[in-house]
This record gives C-alpha cells, sequence and structure tokens, in this order.
C-alpha cells in the first residue's frame, strides 16, 4: 500500500482498492477516523483486450467464470467455438476436485480453454500474476469449488446474486496510503516504538520469550513475535525455532510485477474511455498484463482535463519488465496502449515506474493445508509466543490480510494471558 503524488494529485502505486463484500478493511479504516473518506468506483464496467480489440466483459461473471452463455459469444472475447465448448459445461460428467483444484484446471475441463485463458486468467491469474491454472481455487476461488463439489455443472451451481447497490469495491478518497500513515500515527500516539529499516538477521529463544537480533546493532527482547515478512525471509528465520513452519515456507514462491502511472491530456484521446479499465488475456503476447483507467474508474481523479491510467506489467512466468530500463517500458507500455485504444499522444505527459519485485505469492494447489495450516501449526509449537500474519497465508487481498494480522496479534495475546 503505497500512495504518491504524480501529475498534481494523489495516486496509489499498489492496490487500489478492496473488497467491500468483507469487512475487516472498513473496520480498519473507520477505527483510524478514514471511515468517511471510503468512496467506491465511479464506473464498474470493464472489459479484455482479446482478440484484436478492448471488449467489454459480459453480465454474470462469477471470478471471470460465465452463469450462462448468453453474451459470451456476442462479447467478442472467445470465439464462437469456443462459446459452444463453454456451452458443455451443462452436460458434461461431474469434475472430481478432491480438497482442492487449480482454478484453470477446473475452468478448462468445465468450459474448454478460451474461456480459460481469455477470462479466468487473466481476472484471477492476473490478480495474483500467476497461471491460474496451477492457481489453488481453496484460496483464490473457494466458491467455484465449493460449486464444483456440489453440482455438476459451474454454471448450474453458481448463485445467482440478489440485486444491490452495495459497492464490490472501496478506497480511501486521498490513497490507501493514509491508511498505514493513520495506523503508524495512532501506534506512536499510544506510546508504541516503530523501528523501520532494519534488517532482523536472528531469531533466538530466550528466558521465555525472544531475542530479535539486528543484521547490525544489539538484540531487543520481546515477550511474543508477530512476524509479517515475506515467507522466504520468514522461513529463514524459524529455521531453528520452527522448522516445520520453515520448510512449509520456503516452497511459496513469489512472482515480480511493476505498475506504471500514466498521465495524458483528454485531448489525446480519440473518444472517451468510460471503463473502469481492462484485462490482457496471455495469448495476446503483450507487455501490458492489466490496466486501471483511474479518471474514469474514481469521481476523484475524473474531470481535471488529464486522464491517469495504472499500467501492470508481470507474471511469475514473464519477467520480462527486468530487462528493460524504465524508459524503455514507459515506452513499450504506452505503445501498446495506442494500440488498445487510439491514443493520440506520441508520449505520455507523465510517467512514473513502481518496481516491485517478489511482490505477489503464489497459492499452489492445496496452499491452505500444505503451508498455511502447517505453518500455523508450527508457530504455535515454538517456546514463546510466536504468530504469523501476511498475503503468503490465506490470501494477498487487503481485508484478508487485516484479518490475518488480527488472528496474529490475537493469538499472541492469549499465549501471553496463559
Amino acid at each position: 500500500m503505497q500512495t504518491v503524488d504524480f501529475a498534481g494529485t494523489r495516486i496509489d502505486t499498489g492496490p487500489d482498492s478492496f473488497l467491500a463484500r468483507r469487512a475487516e478493511m472498513i473496520d480498519l479504516a473507520t477505527r483510524l477516523g478514514l471511515g468517511g473518506a471510503l468512496v467506491a468506483p465511479a464506473v464498474g464496467e470493464a472489459a479484455v483486450w482479446s482478440r484484436g480489440a478492448v471488449r467489454k466483459l459480459p453480465a454474470g461473471l462469477v471470478l471471470g467464470v460465465p452463469r450462462s452463455t448468453k453474451g459470451l459469444a456476442d462479447s467478442g472475447i472467445v470465439s464462437r467455438a469456443g462459446a459452444a465448448r463453454a456451452a458443455l459445461d451443462k452436460v458434461l460428467p461431474r469434475t472430481k476436485v478432491g480438497d482442492d483444484i487449480g482454478v484453470g484446471d477446473l475452468v478448462r475441463r468445465r468450459f474448454g480453454t478460451e474461456v480459460q485463458e481469455r477470462l479466468v486468467d487473466p481476472l484471477l491469474g492476473g490478480i495474483h500474476a500467476g497461471r491460474s491454472e496451477l492457481l489453488s481455487a481453496g484460496v483464490a476461488a473457494p466458491q467455484l469449488l465449493e460449486a464444483a463439489k456440489s453440482a455438476r455443472s459451474l454454471m448450474a451451481a453458481l448463485p445467482t446474486p440478489p440485486p444491490s447497490t452495495d459497492p464490490v469495491f472501496l478506497t480511501v478518497r486521498s490513497g490507501l496510503g493514509d491508511v498505514v500513515d493513520a495506523a503508524r500515527a495512532a501506534l506512536v500516539a499510544a506510546g508504541v516504538a516503530i523501528t523501520t529499516n532494519t534488517a532482523v538477521g536472528e531469531l533466538r529463544f530466550a528466558g521465555g520469550g525472544c531475542d530479535v537480533v539486528p543484521v547490525s546493532g544489539d538484540a531487543l527482547a520481546f515477550d511474543g513475535v508477530v512476524l509479517a515478512t515475506p515467507a522466504s525471509v520468514t522461513a529463514r528465520l524459524l529455521t531453528q525455532l520452527a522448522p516445520d513452519a520453515s520448510s512449509a515456507l520456503s516452497t511459496v514462491t513469489y512472482a515480480s510485477v511493476v505498475l506504471t502511472l500514466f498521465a495524458y491530456d483528454s485531448a489525446d484521446l480519440r473518444e472517451p474511455f468510460l471503463l473502469s479499465g481492462f484485462l490482457v488475456p496471455r495469448p495476446e503476447k503483450k507487455l501490458l498484463s492489466a490496466i486501471s483507467w483511474s479518471s474514469a474508474k474514481w469521481a476523484h481523479h475524473g474531470g481535471s482535463g488529464t486522464e491517469l491510467v495504472r499500467a501492470s506489467t508481470g507474471r511469475i512466468d514473464d519477467r520480462r519488465h527486468e530487462d528493460l530500463d524504465d524508459a524503455d517500458l514507459v515506452s513499450r507500455l504506452h505503445a501498446e496502449l495506442v494500440d488498445a485504444i487510439g491514443l493520440r499522444a506520441a508520449d505520455p505527459a507523465h510517467a512514473l515506474v513502481n518496481r516491485w519485485p517478489n511482490a505477489l505469492p503464489q497459492f499452489k494447489v492445496d496452499h491452505l493445508t500444505k503451508v498455511a495450516a502447517r505453518s500455523h501449526a508450527a508457530a504455535e509449537k515454538a517456546a514463546f509466543p510466536l504468530a504469523l500474519a501476511g498475503s503468503a497465508y490465506e490470501g494477498l487481498g487487503l481485508p484478508a490480510c487485516v484479518a490475518s494480522g488480527r488472528a496474529a496479534a490475537a493469538k499472541v495475546l492469549e499465549r501471553l494471558k496463559s
């Protein structure tokens, strides 16, 4: 979560929203005095750059999966043959899924390759910067997993949500980085000492508690510890203290991504862009993986005569961005934007590259049991109060991370009381 000054406004360079159907982020923002600053997107329609054009997503999708084939062929995202193959979900024998299955694997079996590659993979695979066929349904799409277990046809099993005017996503008008700043200010006001940019070299059990040993400097003694570090760091720190957690976490891999901000004069658009953004499937072979059109998506970013665009690139199996310097990356992404929507600008008015190396954990099939549950169980057996939190366990969405932190804090407090 990071908000920066760009082109005369404040804009996020990490996630720019969170799911509103989970309460954790809403509760946190409200506790920090930001509840009144929560806003919903101004537009909700999105698209896919597929088969040579930016095409609106058909209605009735659940995580990219159609609840019916009505409108799927008309969208042009998949071919007529692809839409016909998707309709076979209604008659194919039940798919055996076990305790977990790759989301893309499940979708391909039920709906065919085109729906998997051009709808589900750019959406769910894009969110995680991974491959949807390897992505745990238990983590990323539990509703699809339950639907597959409950009925033969996914289309028949996926419920139709009741009509609602409640927003699906929310953000803080001034930027999600303000949540971090407000949390820090509240902690400092409560007397909490915060130390940042300090690498930890070792954790040592000491007298019922734990010594946290910086790479440089003196050890600090704590009664309990919550580790919210990346999986590889946590694995290293727990090699001796919780070896089973260390072993499980050492299997987690991460994808590196880049979020590039662009600003254009609105006059450079051939016609107003009225969608929240678009996704880019792998078969298109573009450097872009997704676009969020902030000026259309958020009312507080629109109407200024400047178009603000967030361009994502990088996947677990696409590291081309690492071979490009910032100038070349901006040039390549700008050219693809021109190709996608017909921008008239020779160059963006402003651009800012934000590289996020090893940012997004990859949740393989059976992750919840083989990594998350195993790691938590091992941590609970440590000789001092220890708990694990962060995006590497139950999911990388902001509400999931807040829930993870709360659960970890509760575990440590409970042990300290016992």
